[in-house]
């Protein structure tokens, strides 16, 4: 089957799924009709964000941690338990908001977004990067000299972000200079992503 082949249904299990979804599992079993923006379950909505917020602050998920830093805080005496647990290594109340823009696709980033490029947590500093990424080209060509601060910033996690939205996203001489980042570090970026 080709995709042109497929309804809308059996496309969506094949294209890029949305930052969020909420189904009413009555009326709609098999999850098929996102209810994400429908006007009337937003209550209901802002209801589930907030138990989520809530419960993520209380476990102090480590989800958000880039995948390579988690394995180097886990290889540390103290884990990764302790390592969240510390709120000035593990700043979740500033990570979580930047977290959550970087899973949006829409709309722009706000403006005070972008202090978080001098943030001294390398975990918002990455998160930052990966919410130019998800915006695509528009948002990286617009942030361009953030993301390129960014891609030398001495945390791996972070240069390897913004030079991914630069060498996915970008133009000229900037891109290629992201593309030749990558491709230099390819070894570091490969112990980054285990």
């Amino acid at each position: 089957l080709f995709r042109s082949d497929l309804n809308a249904i059996q496309r969506q299990f094949w294209e890029a799924r949305p930052a969020e979804e909420f189904y009413d599992l009555q009326k709609d079993p098999e999850e098929t009709i996102n209810l994400i923006d429908d006007e009337s379950y937003q209550q209901e909505i802002a209801r589930f964000r907030n138990a989520h917020r809530q419960k993520t602050m209380e476990i102090r998920d480590p989800g958000f941690l880039p995948e390579s830093m988690l394995h180097q805080v886990a290889q540390r005496p103290g884990n990764v338990a302790g390592f969240c647990a510390d709120r000035q290594k593990y700043p979740l109340k500033k990570i979580f908001p930047v977290a959550n823009l970087a899973a949006q696709t829409k709309g722009p980033l706000p403006l005070t977004l972008r202090d978080c490029a001098r943030a001294d947590n390398p975990v918002v500093r990455y998160w930052l990067a990966m919410a130019f990424l998800a915006r695509g080209a528009d948002a990286c060509r617009d942030n361009s000299e953030i993301l390129r601060q960014l891609s030398r910033d001495p945390n791996i996690n972070v240069a390897v972000a913004a030079a991914e939205a630069l060498a996915v996203h970008g133009s000229g001489d900037l891109r290629q200079e992201a593309i030749d980042f990558l491709v230099k570090h390819s070894n570091k970026i490969g112990r980054a992503h285990v």
